[in-house]
């Protein structure tokens, strides 16, 4: 009896809160269930950024390996070409030292020397001394480098 009398008492208590406590748990379980929802979707904005952040590396990366292979290459190239003109300067300073050798006491090297004449004739081609050297004056134009082409010829 004394049971069942606290019951009532009790029981007028208890079923607001209860209720009280059921509806705070579902709120609380909608409430939590929202931020899940929110939260996937920034974890799902953030894994694709960071694929394409992984995608944008690898490819950065592979372009930093060409570039450093073309580097390579260059780097070898320059030392090619610079062994090249080292090696041209040396023949050059031989071959300079040993025609000089050879032009020191050479019957031609003295100022009363005459030139055979096809030396003379190739050393003289396309200067002014040249007689058969193709003019170009003042064509009809009036400006100098422009050729007559009226068939004219000019007097030099």
């Amino acid at each position: 009896m004394i049971l069942s009398t606290v019951k009532a008492k009790l029981s007028a208590y208890a079923v607001p809160i209860i209720a009280t406590l059921v509806v705070v748990a579902g709120l609380s379980f909608w409430w939590l269930w929202s931020d899940r929802q929110q939260l996937l979707q920034e974890n799902a904005n953030l894994t694709q950024a960071m694929d394409q952040a992984r995608v944008t590396n690898e490819e950065n990366l592979s372009q930093i390996a060409q570039l450093q292979a073309d580097i390579r290459w260059r780097d070898q190239q320059a030392l090619i070409r610079s062994e090249r003109e080292r090696n041209l300067s040396e023949q050059l300073a031989k071959t300079e030292a040993e025609l000089k050798e050879l032009v020191r006491d050479a019957p031609c090297s003295g100022p009363e020397y005459v030139w055979p004449d096809a030396v003379y004739e190739r050393m003289r081609s396309g200067t002014v001394a040249d007689p058969n050297r193709v003019r170009e004056g003042a064509g009809s134009s009036g400006l100098p480098g422009t050729a007559d082409t009226s068939g004219a010829t000019s007097a030099d």
